[in-house]
């Protein structure tokens, strides 16, 4: 047997007309020259050194409660101290507190795997995972003075064809420390673990600036892993670091000279760049992700959208600026009526240029997933979506997502603090 071992890169074709500032994306004017997604570049599994991943027997009893509480005495004081500082909050932050909760248990992915029917090599690969890298978290939960992160997050297709798991650290060293081990079950040659880890040591020098009057350090690490094309004949895994360098007050945002020279160059990395610079106020990047694997590994930043009522339009000038295609009316309103709190862009990036683009919006006022995915024909499996959350204890979806690959268009909803 050979073990998948990552995704090829999968770049969308299209011109490079740039757009700046105006609406008239929006009113159905402007640039002819529109980028569409092209299902025929849809990218495959490779292969590489021999031996599946399997299963070391980690327990399955075991859960991590995100926006919650445990079980274990430790967990009952630091609820119990929650809870008085609670008592002067209103009475919307502490529902919203409540409902936020869900459950990252072992049982839990599992049943979601198997609903979403993931390939043997899938799974050998999240038993490898589940061992590794919950293992740690659930360790350092058992420590009484551990401040559990709580930014833990999960994302599903609507199609149930992708899966994206995001797992918080406590920080640098244990991100590098849990990375190795992980990259050594996987059973990767040394000379591309070391790859793999320097790739992630480039993206922590430009997070922690040399100037001494600079306060940017990463406020947030951890380890992501993406299980794409399940119940299909073309699944891929792949798995990576993410940094987050929160932007607040009493922190400078990433030198975009230092993200410039960290992503591979490319037509869209510049345009993206240049508009989020040359908006007003700025759009920062906040977040840099990449790839540990070796197989045409990926780079990503995320850009912090500002808050207020206009978020999800200036979202979408993204992949107006990157040429792509205004979406149908259905498609346009499903975004911008949802009133969203808070959202992100994401890119990735591969070796021959952009990989991903997508537009997540937190904790939106209206739900309209449903005709956000009937308008992008996609598969809507509401029933499954409904299972999963079962199996996460969750009381509700916390996030969606529009976005743009190699093989088209998709939606997500995740679940997140």
């Amino acid at each position: 047997d050979t073990a998948p071992i990552g995704m090829r890169a999968m770049p969308l074709s299209g011109g490079s007309s740039r757009f700046r500032g105006s609406m008239e994306w929006f009113s159905g004017s402007g640039s002819a020259n529109r980028r569409s997604v092209d299902g025929s570049r849809r990218g495959s599994l490779d292969s590489g050194g021999e031996g599946s991943p399997r299963s070391k027997g980690m327990q399955t009893g075991l859960s991590v409660r995100v926006g919650g509480t445990s079980t274990d005495v430790a967990a009952k004081l630091k609820h119990k101290q929650a809870q008085e500082q609670l008592e002067g909050a209103d009475e919307e932050t502490a529902i919203r507190e409540k409902t936020e909760s869900w459950q990252l248990s072992v049982e839990g992915i599992k049943k979601i795997l198997k609903i979403c029917r993931a390939s043997e090599d899938q799974q050998d690969f999240w038993s490898v995972f589940e061992d590794v890298v919950l293992h740690r978290v659930m360790v350092q939960q058992t420590d009484p003075e551990f401040e559990e992160p709580r930014d833990h997050r999960l994302s599903l297709s609507t199609d149930l064809r992708r899966l994206e798991l995001y797992v918080a650290l406590s920080d640098g060293p244990a991100l590098e420390e849990v990375s190795k081990t992980l990259l050594s079950e996987l059973q990767l040659p040394q000379v591309e673990i070391d790859a793999g880890l320097l790739q992630m040591k480039r993206a922590f020098d430009i997070c922690i600036d040399s100037r001494q009057d600079s306060c940017n350090r990463p406020t947030g690490v951890g380890l992501w892993c993406r299980l794409d094309g399940m119940d299909s004949q073309a699944p891929t895994i792949d798995v990576g670091f993410r940094i987050e360098v929160a932007k607040n007050e009493f922190r400078g945002q990433l030198e975009w000279s230092g993200i410039d020279m960290l992503l591979p160059p490319s037509e869209e990395k510049d345009a993206v760049l240049d508009f989020a610079m040359n908006e007003s106020p700025q759009v920062p990047v906040t977040c840099i992700t990449g790839s540990l694997l070796p197989m045409e590994p990926e780079l990503g930043i995320e850009f912090e959208l500002p808050s207020g009522p206009n978020l999800a339009v200036q979202g979408l000038l993204f992949f107006k600026t990157l040429s792509f295609a205004m979406p149908a009316d259905d498609v346009l309103h499903a975004i911008v009526s949802s009133r969203p709190w808070g959202g992100c862009v994401q890119m990735a990036f591969g070796p021959h240029g952009l990989r991903r683009v997508g537009l997540r919006l937190l904790r939106p006022e209206s739900w309209r997933v449903d005709e956000l995915a009937q308008g992008l024909n996609k598969d809507n499996r509401k029933k499954d979506i409904a299972r999963c959350s079962k199996a996460l204890a969750a009381s509700q979806h916390r996030f969606f997502e529009y976005a743009a690959e190699g093989d088209g268009y998709s939606v997500s909803v995740g679940y997140c603090r």
